[in-house]
């Protein structure tokens, strides 16, 4: 189980929720594997953090693999915008 008050704060109680539901039920995995990819390669600002934190919990190395795969090439990750140096 999910520690829910350390993710209550920012949001992510559902999120929780939901990765206890997954993880209870090994047979919604190839489903919910499509959905994390399309995330994947679809990757914006609004889902980067419930991405982040589902694939954290659940490790599952084909999301891993697809992430790195399409992030091989990007120069600018986790930029906003705004020129860093």
């Amino acid at each position: 189980m999910l520690d829910r008050d350390a993710y209550s704060a920012n949001g992510l109680r559902y999120v929780a929720d939901l990765i206890d539901r997954i993880k209870a039920n090994e047979g919604c995995r190839p489903a919910v594997a499509g959905r994390f990819t399309g995330m994947v390669a679809d990757l914006d600002v609004r889902t980067l953090e419930i991405l982040e934190f589902c694939m954290h919990e659940l490790r599952w190395p084909e999301i891993r693999d697809r992430a790195r795969a399409a992030l091989a090439g990007e120069t600018r990750v986790g930029l906003t915008g705004t020129d860093v140096r």
